[in-house]
């Protein structure tokens, strides 16, 4: 869905004289509903500023991107093996590269391990019609095809991952027009990627009206036969009326034809646990599911808004109890729900999907990956033989780290009991350099049936000033931990960062324990400050203190 702000309202009272001179309004486009105004970068609070992206070095760690295929309500590799893809969605492939980060780039962004980022399938819209400035596929598809779409799908095939070729409608599905460009453009396609394993296709990314199911398959089936006359092998993502929310019925009523998935778009404002079972949850006991978009941002356009802990915490823990693959929307700098500022800031805290995206994929690198999956230094080389990226590779292990650039200190906080743990940490800069991009994770076991979002981290005293909280995330098992991020706050060598702060549920009961909690250890915790290796540190999502637990 192509859920950025609508600035029609917006620069008619504002930036009426201005828009009519660059002649800007003809590149909003709208959802499906109402939207509010955009929050401008100057309103995001400092503190929610996580960490900041740079362009990164082009070091890419490549999976086996082998066949996929379906078999019942799974995805898998040519070995058999489970696969459970997940990754990020760009902005339309054209728009990305009319900006000065483009496809490419943002590619390498999302898929750089030296920077924490392990998208292991990469989304690209393909926009029909005019878009940002852009004047879309149908305008000249030879044109998209040789300077944006081709360039890219041939960059994610030299690094090895997937990715999704995303036909980005958003229409009421059954006129002539849609219905001749549609087969125009799978005819155009799919054969070019017949014999590429890393691509797949999304038919059709959110038809509207008629919200019918079997309208919509009538409409539909003869665009699959397209694509699988032309690709015999390739997935095929199938979404559903009504903006991809109606596609419960592809349990009882699929879709004729082989490695079909169904797609499903969710949001916060759409609902809960109960709209989830509806729309896809219960139907992905028979058949698979690809959610190519979910994502939130606090205040942000209808229906995207929502919080981590509202919504993007159980909701990721919802799609890993599924078993579903997922691509996150969006990765950028200005569409809505979006992850990075208008500086390449990565967002994220309470109010922003940013972090918490980079945090999940990172601890999904190596889960329900094709077989040979997670980091090796296989390469790949692409149809046009681009340049092959060799992987090198850089894994967290649990051998204590200590680079000499950082170290994390710990004292009690007066309270340890089974209701909190209270505790204070100083982060020294220990090197000759001054250091940004700081972060420390507090790794914790939840205790008997609580779910990891009834914990909390208090802040209660942060000498940086610029110290956010996210979390809890999902490390392994019973595993979490929260993210103390210190963004772009700079710490000078000699200096320290003290944070005071506790864990405990966010009820206050008696139902706590700090003792079975890998930051805390079995012990006491000291009354004076020592080196805390169970505390580990990272800068620029490189671990350089301390332990993680295995």
């Amino acid at each position: 869905m192509f859920r950025y702000v609508n600035l029609r309202l917006l620069s008619i009272f504002l930036f009426l004289s201005i828009a009519l001179i660059l002649g800007v309004l003809s590149a909003c486009t709208s959802s499906t509903q109402a939207l509010p105004t955009q929050i401008l970068p100057a309103q995001i609070s400092a503190t929610e500023n996580l960490s900041i992206e740079t362009l990164p070095a082009q070091n890419s760690q490549a999976i086996s991107t082998s066949w996929l295929s379906v078999s019942g309500r799974y995805i898998k590799d040519s070995s058999g093996k489970n696969v459970i893809l997940r990754g990020i969605s760009l902005v339309d492939v054209a728009v990305a590269n009319s900006r000065t980060r483009n496809a490419n780039a943002l590619i390498d962004m999302a898929t750089d391990h030296t920077n924490g980022w392990y998208a292991r399938v990469v989304r690209l819209p393909v926009y029909p019609g005019a878009i940002d400035g852009q004047p879309g596929w149908n305008a000249d598809p030879d044109a998209y095809f040789t300077e944006h779409l081709d360039p890219a799908v041939q960059y994610c095939i030299s690094k090895q991952i997937y990715c999704i070729i995303d036909w980005h409608y958003i229409k009421d599905y059954t006129s002539s027009d849609v219905d001749t460009a549609t087969r125009a453009f799978w005819n155009y396609v799919a054969p070019k990627y017949a014999s590429s394993p890393n691509v797949i296709f999304e038919l059709f990314n959110e038809p509207i009206y008629p919200d019918d199911w079997s309208t919509w398959k009538k409409t539909a089936q003869p665009w699959v036969d397209i694509i699988r006359a032309a690709a015999p092998n390739n997935l095929i993502l199938i979404g559903g009326p009504r903006w991809s929310q109606n596609v419960a019925e592809a349990a009882i009523d699929p879709f004729a034809g082989s490695n079909l998935v169904y797609v499903a778009h969710i949001y916060p404002q759409q609902g809960g646990q109960d709209v989830w079972d509806s729309w896809f949850g219960d139907s992905s006991n028979t058949v698979p599911y690809f959610i190519t978009e979910w994502g939130w941002q606090q205040g942000g356009s209808l229906p995207t808004s929502g919080t981590t802990s509202a919504y993007g915490i159980p909701f990721s823990a919802y799609l890993d109890s599924k078993g579903v693959s997922w691509t996150a929307w969006v990765f950028d700098d200005y569409w809505q729900p979006m992850m990075f500022d208008t500086s390449w800031n990565l967002l994220g805290g309470e109010n922003y999907m940013g972090q918490f995206t980079k945090d999940l994929l990172y601890q999904h690198r190596n889960i329900d990956q094709p077989d040979g999956g997670g980091d090796q230094s296989a390469v790949n080389t692409p149809v046009d033989q681009m340049a092959i990226l060799t992987a090198t590779p850089n894994e967290p292990t649990n051998t204590s780290v200590s680079t000499g650039a950082l170290k994390v200190q710990l004292i009690t906080g007066g309270t340890d009991n089974n209701q909190q743990s209270a505790f204070h940490y100083l982060i020294k800069n220990t090197g000759s350099s001054a250091h940004s991009n700081i972060s420390v994770r507090i790794y914790f076991t939840v205790d008997g049936t609580q779910p990891a979002s009834s914990y909390v981290l208090e802040k209660y005293y942060d000498q940086s000033g610029a110290a956010a909280v996210s979390g809890p995330t999902l490390a392994s098992g019973s595993t979490y931990y929260f993210t103390v991020d210190y963004g772009a706050a700079t710490l000078a060598p000699g200096a320290d960062w003290e944070y005071h702060t506790a864990l405990r549920l966010n009820d206050w009961t008696n139902n706590y324990s700090g003792t079975n909690d890998w930051w805390h250890t079995n012990g006491t915790l000291p009354v004076t400050y020592i080196d805390w290796n169970n505390l580990p540190a990272y800068v620029n999502g490189s671990r350089v203190w301390g332990t993680e637990p295995q």
